[in-house]
């Protein structure tokens, strides 16, 4: 009997370590099955994501196809200013005629009108008195720069011209006190009367070989105005072109200059050096009786070789 019990104990305890052995077994089993599915559940989520990012709205591979290039053209136009008003020449060109709803301090002339006309100037009066202008830039698609365009724009800064500026009119940036900065493109060939006049801010003017002439007061009344380079190709010098620039002190004058017109320099009393290009027989040759030039000034000839 004792044998008999011992011997059922005995199953007893082996039965339970199996059962225990057994129910452990299965929970790995199920353990690793639960992993593999969340695995494959992440790859398939990474795998729809990594699709999804590929594409747009619109169903585009973004992956493959590149953005086209802007041209020079878009990129100015994508920053040039907007609400501007426009005369159309009724030939598929335009004027800019005024600042229309435009808010914009810095001016970026558009290189087309809003109907698709192509902007070939500045009509006259276009700016005049628009005292928050700080800057203008234009695109080489200019031509031209009307009378008085910016006169009387008090607080305009710098002025970028294009490379295709022609004439830059009458009064064209009259008693723009604050201009410190102007750049005149190769392009130009005439520079128009009192063009600069009043200009307080410029310290330094290159006029390019292209202007065939400078007229009259151009940067009259430029009182801080102290040396301007004329480069070879303009003919003449207009009359009091430079009249009242009362700190100007040197003038390069190219050999090609025929003719300097009646008070160029007068009140001029702080110019004391003309840089020119060619010979003194030249220069003695040159009709600038009644120009007021400074009797005290000295004439450096032959300069620049």
């Amino acid at each position: 009997m004792k044998k008999f019990l011992s011997l059922f104990l005995m199953l007893t305890v082996v039965t339970i370590v199996m059962a225990t052995l057994l129910s452990c077994q299965k929970s790995d089993m199920l353990g690793d099955a639960d992993d593999s599915i969340l695995s494959i559940d992440t790859t398939k989520e990474s795998s729809k994501n990594s699709e999804t990012n590929f594409y747009n709205e619109t169903g585009t591979n973004t992956s493959s196809t590149p953005k086209p290039e802007l041209s020079a053209e878009e990129k100015w136009n994508t920053k040039a200013s907007k609400g501007l008003a426009f005369t159309s020449n009724n030939d598929g060109t335009c004027l800019v005629s005024g600042k229309g709803s435009c808010s914009d301090f810095y001016i970026i002339i558009p290189t087309h009108s809003s109907k698709g006309d192509l902007v070939i100037g500045i009509g006259s009066y276009a700016f005049m008195n628009c005292e928050e202008i700080t800057s203008v830039s234009m695109p080489d698609s200019i031509k031209s720069i009307g009378s008085g365009a910016f006169s009387n724009c008090s607080r305009l800064t710098s002025v970028a011209m294009g490379n295709g500026v022609k004439e830059i009119g009458r009064n064209a940036f009259y008693e723009c006190s604050a201009l410190n900065s102007i750049n005149i493109p190769n392009s130009v060939s005439n520079i128009g009367e009192y063009a600069f006049s009043g200009c307080c801010g410029l310290t330094s003017i290159n006029i390019p070989g292209s202007v065939m002439s400078i007229g009259g007061s151009a940067f009259s009344h430029c009182s801080r105005l102290k040396s301007v380079t004329i480069s070879d190709g303009v003919k003449e010098i207009g009359v009091a072109t430079f009249d009242c620039c009362i700190s100007l002190t040197s003038v390069t004058i190219p050999k090609s200059v025929t003719e300097i017109e009646t008070n160029a320099f007068v009140d001029c009393d702080a110019l004391d050096t003309i840089n020119y290009t060619g010979t003194e027989m030249q220069w003695s040759s040159i009709d600038k009786r009644y120009a007021e030039i400074p009797k005290s000034v000295i004439i450096n000839y032959n300069y620049g070789k």
